[in-house]
């Protein structure tokens, strides 16, 4: 059922895409068998993420994603095949049939945001093997300017280069991701106006949290200030009160800017639903882990809401799109009177 189902959604005349039929017929059960694990997984309480199972997960959809591109499938594919995981399998797992939405929901979530990723990476990929390299080696300054700069994993890059007969130097991507990090963690020193008792606790949860792993991809490029405040939605990374009443707050993906670069962070709200109603929480700072590998929200006034924040537990952020904007204005406005000055 599942494979007559991506075969309908192939590009007429192009059932087999850009690839050849082995290739073709490979592409289809690796969509068909990773929409089947990622659905379950996904029922079980795993959610895409760094770390962990979460990461298992978030291969797995980018691998399928990638195998419905091959085959000339360019939108999201897992949440589209989903009615007909269910036809195959919903009879024997009613868990499928209970669960769709918020499958269907975390599905489509990250297919789309690695959409974005794939799109700009091959593009950059597709620069580097038409260079006319004679060691037909992607160099580990490219590959991590991939990882850093564009969210592009080492793994998917190292796949690409492959079926392009070209090998990716890991090594030397490795040295320069440990000195980066090592070189963030020397000039970190928090990102907050205040070093008081409550600004060094959250200097020491982001280290210890960063230590932990604690990671998530930011979405923040999909806000657009013009437009209607929309609430995205997120899943809780892990959650930690502060001595004042305020919070600690990871969710993935993040549509908040952390401060950095002579910009303010992002304000805003989150909001929360459960058997009692709806719960809002002010963001009142976002700061960045030392590495950069996951954005840390302020909340105010979270005392005795802890049981609010369960990890995996969908919650919904909404940037203040109207102060981002400000934000921007006046960081380009004074690189532009400074840049006037200089040449005065």
């Amino acid at each position: 059922v599942i494979i007559r189902d991506i075969d309908a959604r192939c590009p007429p005349g192009q059932n087999s895409g850009n690839v050849d039929l082995a290739k073709a017929l490979a592409c289809k059960r690796i969509i068909a068998d990773h929409l089947r694990a990622s659905a379950f997984l996904i029922s079980e309480g795993v959610f895409p993420s760094n770390i962990g199972r979460g990461y298992v997960l978030r291969r797995i959809i980018r691998r399928a994603v990638r195998a419905g591109r091959l085959l000339g499938i360019n939108d999201s594919v897992l949440s589209a095949l989903y009615p007909s995981l269910e036809l195959a399998m919903g009879a024997a797992y009613p868990e499928l049939l209970e669960r769709r939405q918020l499958i269907v929901s975390v599905l489509e979530s990250e297919e789309k945001m690695f959409l974005r990723t794939l799109d700009k990476g091959l593009v950059l990929l597709e620069g580097i093997f038409a260079s006319g390299n004679s060691k037909r080696l992607v160099s580990g300054a490219d590959a991590f300017s991939l990882y850093d700069t564009h969210g592009f994993p080492l793994d998917l890059t190292e796949i690409i280069a492959r079926d392009n007969g070209w090998t990716v130097d890991v090594e030397a991507f490795e040295q320069i991701q440990r000195q980066s990090r090592e070189r963030n963690k020397a000039s970190w020193k928090g990102k907050l106006t205040k070093q008081d008792s409550v600004a060094r606790e959250i200097e020491a949860t982001c280290l210890e949290w960063e230590e932990a792993g604690i990671s998530s991809q930011f979405s923040g490029h999909d806000v657009d200030p013009e437009a209607k405040p929309t609430a995205a939605a997120c899943r809780v990374i892990t959650f930690k009160s502060l001595s004042n009443g305020d919070g600690l707050l990871v969710i993935d993906p993040c549509p908040f800017y952390a401060t950095g670069g002579g910009q303010e962070s992002d304000a805003g709200i989150i909001t929360i639903g459960d058997s009692e109603g709806s719960h809002e929480f002010a963001v009142s700072d976002a700061v960045a882990m030392p590495s950069g590998q996951a954005t840390v929200l302020r909340l105010t006034a979270t005392s005795d809401q802890e049981h609010l924040f369960r990890g995996g537990q969908t919650v919904y952020a909404t940037v203040d799109e109207v102060r981002r904007l400000g934000s921007a204005v006046h960081h380009t406005a004074t690189h532009l009177l400074n840049a006037a000055l200089r040449k005065t």
